[in-house]
Parts: C-alpha cells; structure tokens; sequence
C-alpha cells in the first residue's frame, strides 16, 4: 500500500481524506469517538490570530467531502492533518470553491453520505460502529451549511481586511 505523502505526491488522495471524520482508539473498553474538526481563522503575516471558526463536529470534513474535490484549486489542498495557508491571492478563488459547495449540500446528498460512511465502517469493532452511528445520526444537512456560511463569511472578511492577511485551516 502506497503512503499518504506518496498518493499526494501522484496527485491522489488518500482514502481516508474523504470522510476523514471519526478517529478510535485500539481497545473497545472505554473507547472514545474523536471528530476530526478543521477550524479556520483569519491571521496576519506575523501569525496573530484575529477571528476563528472552530469545528468541533467536523463540519469541514463533510464540505470537502460533499462533491468531488478534482476540479478544485483551493479546497483539494486542505489538509485535515496539518495546516494549509491561503494568501489574499488566493483568496477569491477560495470563496468561490465554498460558495459552489451550497448547492451541494443537501439533505439527500448528506444522507448518501452517511450510507457510505457507515458501509466502509463495517470492518470497525461493534462500539466504534455504534459510536460512528450515534455520531452521524445528529448531523443535519442544515448545520453544516450553516458552517460553510461561518467560512464564506471568514474568507470575506479576510478580503476585506486585504493585504498580509490569510486564511489559515488548521487540521487535527
């Protein structure tokens, strides 16, 4: 099996890029379900902070992953292992790849989504099935839209801001 860094380097992603949502533990006793959240923040050259958009439910996961990411040129470079910097360059581009996410996500769509996460969970021990389960069961297409309105309306305002400001994702 070929490693992530060298699937990224043949311009593939790797599996678990996609749906990258729930990470468990070895041991099923006291197991633990993590999401996989993706925050965002607007920062200035020297690094300081200046609003973020936390994603404790691992909402960004889900945007990426609600249409293909191929024909993007900003979102497929969102790492949901480490950071990834845009610069005011960039940025339009950025916002325009997010706002073409509102058409796809739907509640169809999302649910979709959830059926194929939960077949490739059939390898998973039973509690991290379960936990996977209750997990994507309190998710609504409308939440995550919601977030994907946090992050249009961050980039814009990095726009606004204008230059040596930058958007910064910041992966688990």
């Amino acid at each position: 099996m070929r490693s992530n860094r060298a699937l990224e380097r043949a311009g593939q992603r790797p599996a678990q890029y996609e749906w990258a949502l729930c990470a468990v533990g070895r041991s099923t006793p006291g197991l633990r379900q993590r999401h996989m959240g993706i925050n965002a923040r607007i920062e200035t050259e020297g690094g300081e902070s200046i609003t973020e958009v936390l994603d404790p439910m691992g909402y960004v996961s889900w945007i990426l992953g609600s249409h293909g990411l191929d024909a993007t040129v900003c979102l497929r470079f969102i790492d949901p292992y480490g950071d990834t910097i845009f610069n005011q360059g960039q940025l339009h581009v950025l916002l325009s790849e997010l706002e073409s996410r509102r058409a796809t996500l739907t509640t169809a769509g999302l649910e979709s989504a959830k059926e194929q996460y939960l077949r490739r969970a059939t390898a998973w021990p039973e509690a991290a099935v379960n936990e996977a389960q209750r997990y994507i069961s309190s998710l609504s297409a409308d939440e995550i839209r919601g977030h994907l309105e946090q992050l249009v309306s961050l980039v814009r305002r990095a726009l606004d801001h204008g230059a040596h400001h930058y958007v910064r994702f910041i992966g688990d």
